[in-house]
């Protein structure tokens, strides 16, 4: 099925009416969407209003081609036009499934690509996403495979953090010891 049918998808405002409503508040931005694809959100989901994302929305970057839980450190920011969200019922689709999906999923990629827009530089509409199909296993193997998915995200950033933190310190030795620093 296409997944304007089992989802509404809303785009977010456009840059003039983002930036006269950006003066108070803080827009939603690719690195956001960055962090909270590793931040394994999996609270409460409450619906939100068009412009703004919610915890446990789940959100496409169109220049990027890629799809997050909102975590609550978001909460509340302004949708630019690159951001889609998707609202759907949370007892037939699972949102980490979701993400998985549109990030991972093969079947997915291709469609993405035969359907990309441009002649020059090839990019991705809210048509081309709302006309994506997308076949859904059971919610219970859904359930399993999104927090499967949103786990291994959450482990290889804490990874990361550790190398990064284990590189500094070392660093940190070498140079002390170092009589060139």
């Amino acid at each position: 099925m296409k997944l304007k049918e089992i989802s509404n998808i809303t785009v977010g405002l456009n840059s003039q009416r983002l930036k006269a409503a950006a003066k108070d508040n803080i827009v939603y931005t690719a690195n956001d969407l960055t962090n909270d694809l590793s931040a394994g959100y999996r609270g409460k989901y409450v619906l939100s209003d068009k412009g703004r994302v919610n915890a446990g929305d789940v959100v496409f970057h169109l220049m990027s081609a890629t799809s997050a839980v909102v975590s609550e450190a978001n909460a509340g920011e302004l949708m630019s036009q690159n951001i889609l969200k998707f609202q759907f019922d949370r007892s037939k689709i699972d949102a980490w499934y979701f993400c998985y999906v549109l990030n991972e999923a093969q079947a997915i990629k291709h469609q993405l690509h035969n359907m990309k827009e441009g002649t020059v530089t090839k990019l991705i509409t809210p048509a081309t996403i709302k006309n994506l199909h997308i076949d859904l296993p059971d919610i219970e193997v859904q359930k399993q495979i999104g927090n499967i998915y949103s786990t291994m995200l959450v482990t290889n950033r804490i990874r990361e953090e550790y190398i990064r933190k284990e590189s500094a310190a070392i660093l940190g030795v070498l140079k002390k010891e170092d009589k060139n620093n």
